[in-house]
């Protein structure tokens, strides 16, 4: 099995959580719910309430933790941990200030659009290369994630249903629009690129957290040893460096701390759809 068929196939699980999420939110503000948890608003990069709660966003955290727990288990990790947490923590930090700071340069609908979708393109790119594996199964779980809500946004636009989808705050601007290019400029690229390149960002962050807290298994660590050389060269080399590892203390953390600590961290780093 391929790779990209593999991360699809790890993606699964997870991207049919956030579909209940999606149908769930959907319904809510469908049906007249509490506009606390089903805020009709767009809002932006930004959330200002507990709408952002009720939606998808924010599970790239926890399922970014989740798939690097499985990653580690099965003892495909980064080279270096350290360095590939700074570097998706920069990855993350960078498109926080560069999407802070683009509205400064003040241009218009679409055009603002392009310097937004590239930013988000350029730091999944850096997040990615921190740790290949996680960031391969993160974009199949972005792409998985999104498709529905495209789908919704779609039927929503076409239907005005006043919901967060079809722009319920900016129906005026929106319906100045075709529905193709409502669709295309509001709902498909920037659902497929933009909150695509950010799970890859977000998940990635929370992904290389977790991995710095996760050691590895012994049998794993000496497996490294064995194959990279180093302290286990020699006649006795792998046996003694098998067993100065299984020697130490194991521990094994649960990603769920991890994802719910980043969450919370992540106050200002994520909105709806």
């Amino acid at each position: 099995m391929s790779a990209g068929r593999r991360a699809f196939r790890e993606a699964l699980p997870p991207a049919a959580i956030a579909l209940a999420v999606t149908l769930l939110r959907l319904a809510g503000e469908r049906l007249g719910w509490s506009a606390v948890w089903f805020s009709r608003d767009t809002g932006g990069v930004v959330p200002s309430r507990l709408g952002w709660v009720v939606g998808i966003t924010w599970l790239a955290l926890p399922v970014g933790a989740w798939f690097a727990g499985r990653l580690v288990r099965a003892g495909d990790r980064p080279t270096s941990t350290g360095r590939a947490t700074a570097q998706a923590l920069g990855a993350a930090a960078l498109l926080y200030v560069l999407l802070r700071l683009l509205p400064a340069l003040r241009l218009g609908f679409p055009a603002f659009l392009f310097p937004i979708w590239a930013t988000a393109v350029v730091c999944a790119w850096i997040a990615w290369r921190a740790w290949p594996a996680l960031g391969r199964t993160l974009l199949a779980y972005g792409v998985l994630s999104r498709l529905p809500v495209v789908v919704v946004m779609l039927l929503a636009l076409r239907g005005h249903w006043g919901t967060h989808y079809d722009y319920a705050d900016a129906a005026a601007f929106v319906r100045q629009m075709s529905l193709a290019a409502a669709f295309v400029w509001l709902a498909l690229v920037p659902q497929l690129v933009f909150w695509t390149a950010y799970t890859v960002v977000a998940g990635t962050a929370a992904g290389t957290l977790t991995a710095a807290l996760l050691r590895p298994r012994p049998a794993d660590a000496a497996g490294r040893l064995r194959v990279g050389g180093g302290a286990g060269r020699g006649p006795h080399g792998p046996a003694r460096a098998g067993r100065r590892v299984a020697g130490r203390p194991r521990r094994r953390l649960s990603a769920l701390p991890v994802s719910l600590s980043a969450a919370l961290l992540y106050d200002r780093a994520g909105a709806l759809p």
